[in-house]
C-alpha cells in the first residue's frame, strides 16, 4: 500500500510514432546495358528495354563485307528519373568504304506500366536520329514501344518500332521514307556477374528509288560480364548481305551507375 509505479509501457507504439522503413525495392534490368549494333544505315534498330539503364559504354563494331573490312565507334549512355528515361548516342564514320550509321541518335521514353519487381514492364519512346557528318543519312524520326519482364535470373524483351524520315534531300545518304523493325530475345544469369543473351531482328524497309520493299533478318548472340565496370561481346549472323555484313562483332567497355 506504500509502494509507487517503478514504470510503464504499452504493448504497441503510439499511432503517430513514425516506424522507419526499409531500403526502396530494387528492380533487376531487363535486357543488357550494351547490346550491338550492326554497321548499317538500315538495320540497326535498338534493342530497348522499357526503363532506361543508368549506363555508359563505348562500343567498337567490326565486320567484313565484299573482302573488305570496316570497324565503327559508338558511344552511348542512358539514364532516367522515376518512370522518364533518356538515350543518346554518337557513331563516328566507319573505316574503308564501308556505308554506316553516322550519326547522333536522341532518346527519350517513358515506362507505362510495372508489375512487381519488373515481372512485366511496358514501355514508350521516341528517338531522333541527326546527321553527324555531311553525308550522313537525312533526319529520323523513331518511335517504338517495349515488353519484357523478368523471372529468376532470366528476363525477356520485345521492342518494335518504325523509321521516319524527316527530310528529303540528294546531298544525303539514301535511306527509305520508312521502315519498321522489331527486335525480340532474352538474357539469362549464370552468375550475377555474367549476362548472356540472344535476340532476332527482323526489318521490313521501304523503297528506295526502284527498289522494291524488301525484308531482312539477323540474329545476335553476346554476353556482358561485371558489376559496376562492365565489357561485353557480341556476334550477329545474317543470310543477306546487301544491307549489312554476313557476320558483325562488337566489344564494349561501360560503367553502370549504382
Amino acid at each position: 500500500g506504500r509502494g509507487f509505479v517503478l514504470g510503464s509501457s504499452d504493448a504497441a507504439p503510439p499511432e503517430d510514432e513514425v516506424v522507419p522503413e526499409g531500403p526502396p525495392p530494387r528492380y533487376p534490368p531487363i535486357g543488357v546495358s550494351a547490346p550491338l549494333l550492326s554497321l548499317s544505315r538500315l538495320v540497326d534498330a535498338p534493342w530497348s528495354s522499357p526503363t532506361a539503364p543508368g549506363a555508359f559504354a563505348t562500343s567498337v563494331i567490326a565486320d567484313r563485307h565484299a573482302g573488305t573490312s570496316s570497324v565503327q565507334g559508338v558511344v552511348r549512355g542512358s539514364g532516367g528519373v522515376g518512370r522518364v528515361g533518356f538515350d543518346a548516342s554518337l557513331a563516328t564514320s566507319a573505316t574503308g568504304e564501308r556505308s554506316a550509321d553516322d550519326a547522333a541518335w536522341l532518346g527519350l521514353r517513358v515506362r507505362t506500366v510495372r508489375l512487381g519487381l519488373s515481372e512485366l514492364e511496358h514501355g514508350l519512346g521516341v528517338r531522333v536520329g541527326l546527321p553527324a557528318t555531311p553525308t550522313g543519312a537525312a533526319t529520323r524520326i523513331e518511335p517504338s514501344t517495349s515488353l519484357g519482364g523478368v523471372s529468376g535470373r532470366a528476363s525477356w524483351l520485345v521492342t518494335a518500332g518504325a523509321r521516319l524520315r524527316a527530310e528529303d534531300t540528294e546531298a544525303r545518304a539514301s535511306v527509305p521514307a520508312a521502315q519498321g523493325f522489331v527486335t525480340a530475345g532474352a538474357t539469362y544469369e549464370p552468375t550475377p556477374l555474367v549476362r548472356g543473351y540472344a535476340l532476332v531482328d527482323a526489318h521490313v524497309l521501304g523503297k528506295q528509288a526502284d527498289d522494291p520493299t524488301r525484308g531482312r533478318a539477323g540474329v545476335t548472340v553476346g554476353a556482358e560480364a561485371g558489376a559496376r565496370v562492365f565489357g561485353g561481346l557480341a556476334a550477329r549472323v545474317s543470310p543477306w548481305s546487301d544491307v549489312a555484313a554476313p557476320v558483325s562483332v562488337q566489344l564494349a567497355i561501360g560503367y553502370r551507375a549504382p
